[in-house]
């Protein structure tokens, strides 16, 4: 529902309700979806707390954990409804909604019998990624003590969040003196300022934190332009494989695209990386010295990960190109291949664009699984700061704050290449009025 709303405020609302669309999308796709759990578990508690002490209330009123989950959860995925939604909507051919108006079909009419159909069939493809990512993701709601299907997990995290509960309390936070006492080991950073006052956020420390995070954007930057790329080829191929009409093709595509979007991505990295050094064949093969290092096993999850939900999404661009301008395009004497390159391709792409954005943007967050083993990206430099200071709430909202900035230029760079391929949306320039008797005979 969100994401229906979301997609016509960016298509045919006002300038003001664009706006607040689009950064609703910009701010949601672009903030790790742990971090959104966060703010709504802890800053949902402690909005209930401040509006308990009004009433009289005394103490710290949580939050249900199913609840605040299920609340982050619903708007994160409502953010990449809009998108999907949105290129489906601009999929559908405007020659049938002229026809629909011709016929005398009103507003509501032409809306439930030709749009919603033919927006619902572009948008399939799109949505069936969403809802692999909404039900893989739900693994994060054992943050707020939610037991789902990680219960060793979620008794771990739920001491983690008692303790963040504990000090996020002001009037329990501990004493200045033990702000920096380490339970497990003797400091090893001194660079860290220490904290000045009581309060929860400290501004000083983030600012150095954010020195520190900063080192880690160039590493996850790598990462997800690499696997990236090389997942846009191969998803390609498997798009083309899904729609070719060769049963074997479209079912050795089918069983990649259900193997890799059915299981969580956090499996197939340790498969990668700490299963195939298990074979003495691929030990002893010339990919081994490769496959050995952490940065290129987690390329290549990466890879095969994002090529089967991209698969996905360049299939429904595909099956939305008309077929009268693949009817039109033999007719000019076209070949198969020279269509596609020069008709269907183009289109599919342009298509695609919008929902295609929402896989960028979590490929970009995706990157931060790379820290489990052992990469110190941005999430990897943030774990290792939470472990040295216990600043959990500054320094997960300063990693937070480099995701959205990336992707945040990551969106721009999408919207200007749609912008780019569709000429034919774009408001035509008002002609230039000529004054009367204006180029007479010479």
């Amino acid at each position: 529902m969100i994401g229906t709303f979301g997609a016509w405020a960016k298509i045919a609302g006002g300038r003001l309700a664009r706006s607040g669309a689009d950064l609703y999308t910009t701010v949601l796709r672009g903030i790790p979806d742990l971090l959104v759990i966060y703010l709504f578990y802890f800053g949902g508690s402690s909005l209930l707390s401040s509006v308990g002490r009004l009433f009289g209330e005394t103490g710290f009123i949580s939050l249900p954990g199913f609840a605040a989950g299920a609340m982050a959860i619903g708007v994160v995925s409502g953010a990449h409804h809009t998108e999907v939604f949105r290129g489906a909507f601009r999929a559908v051919n405007r020659g049938e909604l002229e026809a629909a108006r011709a016929v005398g079909m009103g507003r509501a009419l032409r809306f439930r019998r030709i749009i919603a159909p033919l927006v619902m069939r572009y948008a399939l493809p799109g949505l069936g990624n969403v809802w692999q990512l909404v039900l893989k993701e739900s693994a994060l709601v054992s943050v707020t003590g939610v037991v789902e299907l990680y219960p060793a997990g979620a008794d771990r995290l739920r001491l983690d969040g008692a303790a963040i509960l504990f000090l996020h309390d002001r009037r329990c936070a501990l004493p200045r003196r033990d702000h920096d006492v380490r339970l497990d080991a003797a400091p090893r950073r001194a660079s860290l300022s220490k904290r000045d006052d009581e309060s929860l956020i400290d501004v000083a420390f983030m600012s150095e934190a954010f020195g520190q995070l900063l080192a880690g954007v160039p590493l996850t930057l790598q990462l997800a332009l690499l696997a990236t790329a090389l997942g846009a080829v191969i998803a390609l191929g498997l798009a083309a494989m899904r729609v070719s009409g060769i049963a074997a093709l479209d079912a050795a595509a089918r069983l990649y695209v259900f193997v890799f979007r059915g299981s969580p991505l956090l499996v197939q990295i340790f498969l990668i990386y700490y299963g195939l050094g298990q074979f003495p064949a691929v030990r002893q093969s010339i990919l081994w010295p490769f496959l050995r290092q952490p940065y290129w096993c987690a390329v290549l999850a990466l890879t095969l990960n994002t090529a089967a939900y991209a698969s996905e999404i360049i299939r429904g661009g595909l099956i939305s190109v008309p077929h009268g301008e693949i009817e039109a395009a033999r007719a000019c004497g076209m070949s198969r291949s020279i269509a596609f390159r020069r008709i269907v391709l183009p289109l599919a792409l342009r298509q695609a664009l919008p929902a295609y954005g929402n896989e960028l943007i979590i490929m970009i967050k995706a990157t931060s699984l790379a820290s489990i083993i052992t990469l110190m990206e941005i999430t990897g430099i943030a774990a290792k700061l939470v472990s040295e200071t216990y600043r959990v709430i500054e320094v997960f909202v300063v990693a937070g704050a480099l995701y959205l900035a990336i992707n945040f230029v990551l969106t721009r760079i999408v919207m200007a290449i749609e912008y780019r391929l569709t000429p034919h949306l774009r408001p035509s320039p008002a002609p230039i009025p000529m004054a009367f008797g204006q180029g007479g005979a010479g």
